[in-house]
């Protein structure tokens, strides 16, 4: 394994236990609006719906994001969570192009 190599390694390490870190954040914040949803209701109106499954939705995915992430710089034999993780990345972006296309009229 060359010096290119160990430094992307750590890098994918890094940025996805970040964003492993992050998205379990946003999950505990989801759960915890979707316990409290009477009181967010009151704050939001019909849109507490909206934010809670949202966030927790976006959360989950995130983490499935993350710790493939996580798990393909970590095992050097072989290349599946790499690819699960592409294959996700992907799959996101997908979504997130949809969801701007729907918000135009």
């Amino acid at each position: 394994m060359g010096c290119g190599t160990a430094i992307m390694r750590l890098v994918l390490f890094v940025v996805n236990f970040l964003i492993t870190f992050l998205a379990l954040a946003m999950t505990i914040v989801g759960v915890f609006a979707a316990v409290h949803y009477h009181e967010m209701k009151e704050v939001f109106g019909h849109a507490a719906m909206y934010i809670t499954f949202g966030t927790l939705c976006l959360g989950l995915m995130l983490l499935i994001v993350g710790v493939t992430g996580v798990c393909g710089a970590c095992v050097q034999g072989t290349k599946v969570c790499v690819i699960m993780h592409s294959i996700f990345l992907v799959l996101l972006i997908l979504a997130e192009g949809v969801m701007v296309g729907m918000g135009q009229k």
